[in-house]
């Protein structure tokens, strides 16, 4: 049981080490106040972090160090583990497969160490899908490979302050997604993301909006009949035999054009660009992508591996700093339901206690 005053072992995948990844993890670090809320330990199995010491000096002086196997985590610190004997060349901005490699080498680390107990939360930096599986990962992505490892069933989940942004199907070819859309999954769909707001966001009765699947929410049938076949009966089950506040279809447009998503906890998205577009837009660099529905907690910035600005020290760090403390809000939100349901009376006062950012 950790204290919220506590920092917490936070495994950080570097991702593609010829993107962002590495240079976002140093550029966030470099405001010390995170060290009293997280200790790093981050997976470098190509040495990238060390040979950015140039661009960090200030950083390397004080805060970093390498973490042998079996070496206690040092707090304050920024404990590398998995370095080479010697790194491998970076070419920023360059996709190539030993990118991905190291990448997906990275991320087996660091699950490795959510099982083992030696992290408490995971922070996956972005990686580039092009040559994942050549890399040794048959998946289209992070949500789906720790699917697999943790034996969940991930729910991908856009997260921007009160803004949360739930897919349906999430890296799916789009002529592939209405024929995915049934009535059935829908509402384990929302049955799961009701579950994630009222233990991971501790909303008490969370309000969630379902967008449409066509155009002008198929008016009246004339642009498809998936809203009232398919989706309007999985709504009313929710409502009638699960109690959830769902409300929809509501065309995708108009939702988030008219600001009525402010009135809602969550929304779900029926496939990746109807949810991802109108979220980026309004989250700008604030974004994070959360993974509902597993065991451990994962966060990740929204964005990916932004070839085109690495190697000139130009990238923005806020999501990454954002999924951090997105990670640590979730953790500690799930150890209190956890306390609460083990003894319902209890009410501890340091569970509301907040902490600066």
């Amino acid at each position: 049981m950790k204290e919220r005053n506590q920092p917490l072992n936070v495994a950080i995948s570097v991702g593609d080490i010829h993107g962002i990844g590495p240079e976002i993890i140093l550029a966030a670090f470099q405001e010390n106040q995170l060290f009293k809320w997280f200790t790093p330990v981050v997976f470098d199995p190509a040495g990238a972090i060390p040979q950015l010491k140039s661009s960090f000096p200030d950083l390397f002086l004080d805060s970093i160090c390498e973490l042998k196997p079996g070496e206690p985590i040092k707090p304050k610190k920024m404990n590398l583990m998995g370095l080479p004997a010697e790194g491998h060349p970076l070419s920023p901005g360059q996709r190539k497969p030993d990118g991905a490699k190291f990448a997906v080498d990275s991320l087996k680390m660091a699950v490795n160490a959510i099982i083992s107990g030696l992290c408490d939360c995971l922070v996956t930096c972005p990686l580039d899908k092009t040559h994942l599986t050549e890399s040794g990962m048959p998946f289209p992505g992070h949500t789906e490979y720790l699917g697999v490892e943790f034996k969940g069933k991930p729910q991908m989940i856009m997260v921007a302050g009160q803004l949360r942004v739930g897919l349906f199907t999430g890296h799916m070819a789009l002529d592939q997604v209405a024929q995915s859309v049934n009535t059935a999954d829908l509402v384990r769909s929302l049955l799961a993301l009701n579950q994630t707001l009222k233990i991971d966001f501790q909303i008490g009765r969370p309000k969630i909006a379902v967008l449409s699947l066509n155009p002008h929410a198929g008016d009246h049938g004339k642009f498809g009949k998936q809203e009232a076949e398919v989706i309007q009966p999985a709504l009313d089950e929710c409502v009638d035999q699960h109690g959830l506040l769902v409300s929809g279809p509501f065309a995708s447009d108009g939702f988030f054009g008219s600001g009525a998503f402010r009135k809602f906890d969550g929304v779900l998205s029926m496939y990746h660009d109807q949810g991802l577009t109108a979220f980026k837009a309004l989250a700008g660099f604030e974004g994070v992508n959360y993974t509902g529905g597993l065991p451990v907690v994962r966060t990740s910035p929204d964005h990916g591996p932004a070839f085109d600005l690495a190697g000139k020290g130009t990238a923005d760090p806020s999501s990454f700093r954002e999924a951090l403390f997105v990670s640590r809000d979730v953790f500690f939100n799930r150890q209190l339901h956890a306390e609460l349901k083990e003894n319902p009376l209890r009410i501890s006062p340091k569970s509301h206690s907040a902490y600066e950012r």
